[in-house]
């Protein structure tokens, strides 16, 4: 009786592949099989990311990680972590304040006059009124549809959508 793994569909032929060490015989449609089982499987294992988890890292300790956890809950379009992204607009670190109001102008779509780069007087004005604005209701996260589409998911096309420019 020949094995399940050598019965193949019509029009396909068994092959043959090392495995541990020696030669078996294999059909095509075990090995499709196997690497669809394995690709499911990294996918599910290092694609998924939770917002939660994204969130976490904003108070990380490291500046890239709070930056790249501004930009996953931005596209994740994650409303719980508007109130964390306005945090982090007090950020010492330049580039976390930058990514930062950038997540904000994807989420909500504007800026209410922040800019990374200015004085920490204009900034500390700027951060007041998202304060404000989100206190009175005035903040909220923009539907998928609503904002900026085309952009992949990493960091620079963020940057890029900005338009904004350091002096």
């Amino acid at each position: 009786m020949p094995s399940p793994d050598l019965d193949a569909p019509r029009g396909w032929s068994p092959v043959t592949i090392l495995y541990n060490h020696g030669m078996r015989r294999v059909s095509v449609s075990a090995i499709i099989l196997r690497l669809g089982v394995v690709l499911v499987g990294m996918v599910w294992l290092f694609g998924c990311h939770s917002s939660r988890t994204d969130r976490g890292q904003i108070t990380s300790p490291y500046p890239l990680d709070r930056v790249r956890a501004a930009v996953r809950c931005a596209e994740a379009g994650d409303p719980d972590a508007v109130d964390l992204l306005i945090e982090l607009l007090d950020d010492s670190d330049r580039g976390v304040r930058m990514y930062s109001i950038l997540a904000l102008k994807r989420l909500c779509g504007t800026d209410h006059g922040y800019r990374y780069y200015a004085p920490e007087p204009e900034r500390a004005a700027a951060i007041k009124r998202w304060r404000q604005a989100r206190q009175r209701g005035e903040v909220s996260v923009r539907a998928p549809a609503q904002r900026s589409a085309g952009h992949s998911a990493s960091a620079a096309p963020l940057a890029e959508a900005s338009g904004e420019t350091s002096p």
